[in-house]
């Protein structure tokens, strides 16, 4: 199993009882007033606040890694160097384009998110039980804000169609954040009181129907597709998983080829197709250095035919590589695979690949920062619940050959 921390010694244990328990309700702070305070931004109102809040987040990752980064495993050491790294690139790339602002902001979306993974990972491996309740009440306030939303919120519109309205400032972000939201209560459904299950499944059932149909927002659903479909084929042995793992990506191929005299793909995929034959053009036609560090910020939008105006990729790959060149897509695939090495389990690990594989079909939670901290905190939780699970196992009474024989004559 892959390790995210290194072993402390006494001193630093009896440290980490303590302070890093402090940062950690500041971070968790910080997120429940960004959860709160997220209807503003459709409202045109706490602007500053919300900016305010985000970069607050700065200095509390700074500090957590500054005092605490010596107890990272190795591998989770390359994780936040590859991390930085991309970081670093950003500026030099953005610098070199005129655009070194308007770059971090916008690719930091992923770094920050990543970071706070580790950070959490870091101020609360002492107080598990109370960082799962956090989570979960987190999650239980998402469900209940999101049904809030519903009855004093404006109505929402895509594709010029009328959609039910969100509390979380947009439909694709409140979809995200449902979506998160629901691996997680998969996650703790049986571990909660009787009424809270009841109140849980209740809202999470909410969730769902609003994901098929209040929004109807279909690149989440890819999300729970991905985190479900790996947990399903875990079950089949070795054999079973790789002969799936080949003939489902065969199948569903084959069919889409076979279909397209009497189905519109592009018209299904809203124009993404169209769109994203441009995109490879551009990448066909670029010199060099064009291919091999990108075109700068802002160069992925552009007007394309049955498309809604001057738009990105809706590809979060393709965006990536049409700005950031070659270099900025192997360093986020990198820092992707990195992260996908360290989770300790198959729910941590399933959760990265539906995470990774919304930016393959549309703007994936991938640089969206409020959808990200989300994804952050649940991959927290799901490592926590896997260590609480092992550590429960360790403390129970094992068979021995003592108990294993008593009784007999």
């Amino acid at each position: 199993m892959p390790t995210l921390f290194a072993v402390p010694d006494p001193a630093e244990r009896r440290l980490l009882a303590t302070k890093p328990g402090l940062l950690g309700a500041c971070l968790f702070a910080l997120l429940y007033l960004k959860i709160l305070i997220s209807f503003s931004i459709q409202l045109g109102i706490l602007g500053a606040l919300n900016y305010a809040l985000d970069f607050l987040m700065f200095p509390l990752l700074g500090l957590v890694f500054l005092l605490y980064h010596r107890r990272l495993s190795e591998a989770s050491r390359l994780c936040v160097a590859g991390l930085l790294c991309f970081t670093v690139y950003l500026l030099i790339q953005g610098a070199f384009f005129g655009k070194p602002g308007a770059t971090v902001i916008y690719y930091t979306r992923f770094v920050i998110p990543l970071l706070l993974y580790f950070a959490l990972m870091l101020c609360s491996a002492n107080h598990l039980s109370r960082t799962g309740r956090l989570t979960e009440d987190m999650m239980l306030m998402v469900f209940l804000l999101g049904l809030a939303g519903i009855f004093f919120m404006p109505a929402n519109y895509n594709h010029e169609l009328t959609k039910l309205p969100t509390y979380f400032s947009g439909l694709h972000k409140a979809a995200y954040i449902f979506s998160v939201a629901l691996v997680v209560g998969t996650v703790c459904y049986s571990t909660q009181a009787r009424g809270r299950r009841l109140l849980l499944g209740a809202l999470m059932l909410f969730a769902v129907f609003m994901l098929l149909a209040g929004w109807s927002i279909r690149t989440p659903l890819i999300l729970l597709a991905v985190y479900f479909g790996v947990l399903f084929m875990s079950r089949f042995g070795a054999t079973g998983k790789t002969a799936l793992y080949l003939l489902a990506p065969v199948a569903v191929i084959a069919l889409a080829l076979a279909s397209t005299e009497f189905i519109d793909w592009n018209k299904i995929s809203s124009g993404r197709l169209n769109m994203w034959g441009v995109k490879l053009q551009m990448l066909a036609d670029a010199d060099l250095l064009q291919f091999i560090f990108g075109r700068g910020f802002g160069s992925d939008y552009i007007v394309v035919d049955n498309w809604y105006g001057e738009k990105d990729s809706h590809n979060n790959y393709l965006q990536t590589i049409t700005e950031l060149g070659l270099v900025g897509l192997a360093l986020l695939l990198g820092n992707i695979a990195l992260l996908y090495r360290v989770q300790p389990n198959l729910q941590g690990r399933a959760l990265v690949l539906g995470y990774a594989a919304t930016g393959l079909f549309s703007n994936g939670i991938i640089y969206r920062l409020l959808p990200g901290y989300l994804v952050a905190v649940a991959l927290a939780y799901i490592a926590f619940a896997a260590r609480r699970h092992y550590s429960a196992s360790l403390a129970a009474p094992s068979l021995t050959s003592h108990s294993l024989t008593a009784g007999r004559t």
